[in-house]
């Protein structure tokens, strides 16, 4: 089996949650040359949205903000006391395509916080795993291929002890108000993948639309300069590499502000971003994340929540993120603005 190269293990992030929110996630995969007939059952994100073809989009939502929609998606994901939901993901490696299928799990507010996230694909002739465990204390990553193993650590509050000494004190003289914002860069599960996707991108104002029973808010978001120019100086010099994302598109439920349809589109798609279709699926996405049968009121075993890394040991990763969040800086204004200080005690 051929290892992936350096350049599509970064692409290969996106299979477990994001390019940015779940790169701890990022599984020891091989590259696939075609996908096997049991993952190519699954059906494709962008075929199973089922939009007709005369689908006409609601009214324009014009008195939008989409970087505030996609702060509410934020806000709306740390007040859930309970979410589960399947998972289902696509990711292509230019001609090559891989597939996955997983679960996601959400339990409680602020410190009683925990989250679970599941995928499992093929990798040739092998079933590869991908678990990552928010315990509340830290964020744990277990992936699995064939008899390979490989566990990370986070410690979620050594960051918030070290990113809190440094944080400016506000109003009130309890700290600044960048440390929720920057402790959802490193919990894990859903609401850090979102807060990446409003670290990274400036989102235009929503398009209401339909997508399938549901009315939704469609926004599109492109890289924000700065972090462009940190992370990818090329591209913004107009050599886009086949493995980053162009830009992005979300699908926000209109009712419960949940982001159902998440698409990462590659830079030959970028003439895609303003077609009078942009705010529908793409045929070949680069990557896509869609959850489905989301319930707000599934029973849950706490021992879901559990982990222990046993005899196969652990790298700890805690210094490197702390690194690479002191060196990035504060997020956005616009997020630091909209902070509800109470999710975190």
């Amino acid at each position: 089996m051929r290892r992936l190269t350096g350049r599509l293990a970064i692409a290969a992030v996106a299979i477990a949650g994001g390019y940015g929110g779940a790169r701890a996630l990022a599984p020891r995969i091989h590259s696939l040359a075609s996908p096997p007939a049991d993952v190519a059952s699954v059906p494709r994100v962008s075929e199973s949205v089922h939009l007709p073809d005369n689908a006409a989009k609601l009214p324009h939502a014009d008195a939008g903000d989409g970087d505030r929609l996609m702060q509410t998606v934020v806000e709306a994901l740390d007040m859930r006391p309970n979410i589960a939901a399947r998972v289902r993901q696509s990711l292509r490696l230019e001609t090559e395509w891989l597939s996955a299928e997983g679960k996601y799990w959400q339990r409680s507010v602020g410190n009683g916080r925990r989250t679970r996230w599941e995928v499992t694909t093929k990798v040739d002739d092998l079933t590869a795993h991908v678990t990552q465990v928010f315990n509340g204390d830290d964020v744990w990553t277990d992936r699995k291929t064939g008899a390979a193993r490989k566990i990370s650590r986070v410690d979620v509050g050594r960051i918030k002890r070290e990113l809190g000494q440094r944080a400016a004190p506000g109003d009130d003289g309890a700290g600044g108000a960048s440390d929720p914002a920057l402790e959802r860069l490193v919990r894990g599960g859903l609401p850090q993948l979102v807060a990446e996707l409003g670290r990274s991108f400036t989102f235009a104002p929503p398009q209401t639309m339909r997508r399938g029973d549901q009315v939704v808010l469609a926004v599109i978001g492109v890289w924000r300069p700065e972090r462009l120019a940190r992370h990818w100086p090329s591209a913004g010099a107009g050599d886009w590499p086949a493995h980053l994302p162009h830009h992005v598109l979300v699908h926000v439920d209109s009712e419960d502000y949940f982001p159902y349809y998440i698409e990462y589109r590659a830079g030959d798609q970028q003439d895609a971003r303003s077609s009078p279709t942009a705010h529908f699926p793409v045929r070949d996405p680069l990557s896509s994340i869609e959850f489905i049968d989301v319930r707000f009121d599934a029973p849950m075993d706490e021992q879901l929540f559990d982990f222990a890394p046993g005899d196969a040991g652990f790298q700890d990763a805690t210094g490197r993120l702390l690194d690479q969040l002191r060196s990035e800086g504060p997020p956005p204004a616009s997020e630091l603005a909209a902070q509800r200080p109470a999710v975190w005690q």
